[in-house]
């Protein structure tokens, strides 16, 4: 490991997704829940401060798509279930349509042009899996996470699948699931 520059803004329960050659870290909590957007640029080892989101807010999923990012769901007084998407280039959000379900500590990665918003907690830890198709922007509810309902889950997708792992349901967990979208369903790994 080699000790790279620091965020600007101390905070956890943040967010990030990759555009490009650069890193966006979206959001978090540091005793006031954050709308902060903060731009890494690995080569010159420097963050600069873009435009904040439209909602503050932390624990939310975040993915890249088509060179956006989009920040989903996340909690500040309340669950949310905010869709915004980020335009690196124009430094502008814009509200795309928001998600069926409000929670955060949701899982959100992107598999085949479509962007999943799974598990998380709203009161309660979540199994909801909701598709979100960015082009036509319109959400789709599908068939629920195959594992136990959790937050704090770790999700990624490889070869056109899925998947979720780890977490809490009460308990830390350690299993993984693969979620297929051509048969919308799910396969303990």
């Amino acid at each position: 490991w080699v000790t790279r520059a620091p965020v600007l803004t101390a905070r956890l329960g943040l967010s990030a997704a990759v555009v490009g050659s650069r890193i966006y870290a979206i959001g978090g909590y540091n005793a006031n829940v954050l709308a902060q957007n903060e731009e890494y640029d690995p080569v010159a080892n420097t963050w600069t401060t873009r435009a904040p989101m439209l909602t503050s807010r932390y624990v939310l999923g975040a993915t890249a798509y088509q060179g956006k990012v989009y920040a989903m769901g996340g909690f500040s007084t309340v669950y949310q279930n905010q869709n915004e998407e980020y335009d690196p280039v124009t430094n502008t959000w814009v509200t795309r349509a928001p998600m069926p379900s409000a929670r955060s500590e949701l899982v959100s990665p992107l598999v085949g042009g479509r962007l999943y918003a799974i598990g998380g907690r709203n009161g309660a830890n979540q199994a909801i899996n909701e598709e979100y198709d960015p082009t036509a922007n319109t959400w789709t509810v599908i068939a629920d996470f195959g594992g136990s309902a959790r937050e704090d889950a770790v999700g990624f997708a490889i070869n056109g699948k899925g998947y979720v792992g780890t977490g809490n349901d009460g308990v830390n967990k350690k299993d993984f699931w693969e979620y297929d979208p051509a048969t919308n369903a799910w396969v303990q790994k």
